[in-house]
């Protein structure tokens, strides 16, 4: 499954992300990619807050999620990966401000990638991490879309 990684494989998973239909919720948001390294910005929007006006949980998950899961892909040139199991542990509430989420891939195995991300506030502190295993699908990148476009 680790074939050499097209040039534009990155480009192309950054425009998968900004493209996919669930980034609308997610507004302002951004990627950057390297050889297992995922960094996302999000500026925290209130339109995601729960009724104690605070992140709702779901937003958290989104961007580790996210995170671990494009960090793992960068190493997967060929084929679409699929959300396994991953955990998360909440640390604090997140009121404001613009969310960084760090992935990096942790170990490969014939069938899954292992992944972990971690959420950091404006002031750089932990606010959640999260730990995921991601599985190859059998659809290939380049006949998805936003992969493609």
């Amino acid at each position: 499954m680790h074939h050499q990684v097209n040039p534009d494989h990155f480009s192309r998973l950054i425009n998968l992300f900004a493209t996919a239909p669930v980034q609308q919720i997610f507004a302002g948001s951004s990627m950057q990619l390297e050889k297992g390294v995922c960094r996302i910005q999000y500026p925290v929007s209130p339109s995601l807050f729960h009724g104690a006006g605070a992140l709702h949980g779901s937003a958290y998950f989104k961007l580790l999620d996210d995170a671990a899961y494009f960090a793992a892909a960068t190493t997967s040139p060929t084929y679409f990966l699929l959300t396994a199991k991953f955990d998360i542990k909440l640390l604090r509430p997140v009121h404001e401000g613009l969310l960084t989420a760090v992935g990096n891939l942790e170990n490969v195995t014939e069938r899954l990638l292992m992944a972990s991300a971690r959420l950091l506030n404006g002031a750089g502190q932990p606010v959640a991490t999260g730990t995921g295993q991601f599985a190859f699908s059998t659809t290939r990148w380049e006949n998805l879309d936003g992969y493609r476009s």
